[in-house]
């Protein structure tokens, strides 16, 4: 059974690409804030979607410790770079009516980014990027990478506001 909290909006986190492959999703701090994320979205009800790169390994036990134990995690699988249109299709599945993404994982400037400009260009949800939780954030590129999304982009903290 998958459950959600009910309300006319719903906001779900979305984990991009948390694998031991990627060298990237190994960071201690990308992992710490990751878990961090997991845990708000545990305590306010939200759905969890983990995001898996085909062929690659799963996503790290360190975070499927929680994962694993929530009932309302999906895991979805892409096949590129770009996992927009595998998250909505997944939740269209689910009967998720999800208007709000809070997006972390890696790598900012591939994977996230790409994923991102899907869900606000071609879907038209708000989307969240926790910059604490990406790993990528520390050079100008994956700034440069979603300011020219064609998306709204606010500053507020760790929070990027797509």
């Amino acid at each position: 059974m998958f459950f959600f909290a009910k309300k006319k909006t719903i906001t779900a986190l979305l984990i991009v690409d948390m694998q031991a492959t990627f060298s990237s999703a190994n960071d201690e701090t990308t992992i710490k804030n990751c878990i961090i994320e997991i845990k708000k979205a545990i305590i306010e009800k939200m759905p969890i979607i983990v995001l898996e790169y085909l062929g690659h390994s799963r996503t790290l036990p360190e975070l499927r410790k929680y994962l694993d134990k929530y009932k309302s995690t999906l895991y979805v699988t892409k096949r590129d770079d770009d996992g927009g249109k595998d998250v909505i299709k997944a939740a269209k599945k689910k009967h998720l009516k999800i208007d709000t993404f809070i997006v972390c994982g890696v790598n900012a400037a591939c994977c996230v980014a790409e994923t991102v400009r899907t869900l606000t260009r071609e879907y038209n949800k708000e989307v969240k990027v926790v910059k604490k939780a990406c790993n990528g954030f520390r050079r100008n590129s994956a700034d440069y990478t979603f300011n020219h999304s064609h998306a709204r982009i606010y500053q507020d903290d760790n929070v990027i506001l797509v």
